[in-house]
């Protein structure tokens, strides 16, 4: 019980520090890009993305949420606040796989809680959260499936990385590191 309270108390931490000022600073050129392509239609946003340097599920991702929440900066932002606070999951997860003791899991998560790069991009409005949770859920699922070999977790490892890489292609790297470690193990 101690432990699910302190991950409760890391997650409202992690929350206030990610959303306090939030709206202090106005868009900058690379969240406009976000927001103007986000307006487009799915053929829009997929076509405009295609001679980009970016995939396009964030821009997807990001008129979903727009639709539902608005394109306030205070809304745009919390997209990705939202999916800072939703890899806390996969880290705690990850975490548990890799370390013996409670107090070693909560250290990584208080860690992660009160990263400052982590907070600083988890007020912009672009992709690198949701690569985040996207890249942590592929490697989570991946080390689960290497374990299980269940057929659930080796759809999720699949589904993770390929949205991953719908993201941003530095899931490439994830990729290739994933398929290294399945050829020496």
């Amino acid at each position: 019980m101690k432990a699910k309270t302190a991950i409760l108390i890391i997650i409202v931490i992690s929350a206030a520090l990610r959303i306090y000022n939030i709206e202090q600073k106005n868009l900058w050129f690379d969240e406009v890009y976000s927001w103007k392509i986000s307006q487009g239609s799915v053929v829009d946003i997929v076509s405009e993305t295609s001679g980009d340097i970016h995939p396009p599920f964030y821009y997807l991702v990001l008129k979903f949420w727009m639709k539902l929440f608005s394109d306030s900066v205070y809304s745009m932002r919390m997209l990705s606040v939202m999916l800072s606070l939703l890899s806390i999951y996969f880290i705690y997860r990850l975490s548990k796989l890799f370390l013996e003791k409670d107090y070693q899991v909560m250290l990584v998560l208080i860690l992660y809680a009160v990263s400052p790069l982590n907070i600083y991009y988890s007020q912009e409005v672009r992709m690198l959260n949701l690569n985040l949770f996207l890249c942590l859920g592929s490697v989570y699922y991946f080390l689960v499936y290497s374990e299980s070999r269940s057929k659930l977790s080796g759809l999720l490892y699949v589904l993770f990385t390929i949205l991953a890489i719908y993201t941003h292609y530095f899931a490439f790297l994830i990729l290739f590191t994933e398929l290294i470690l399945s050829i020496i193990f």
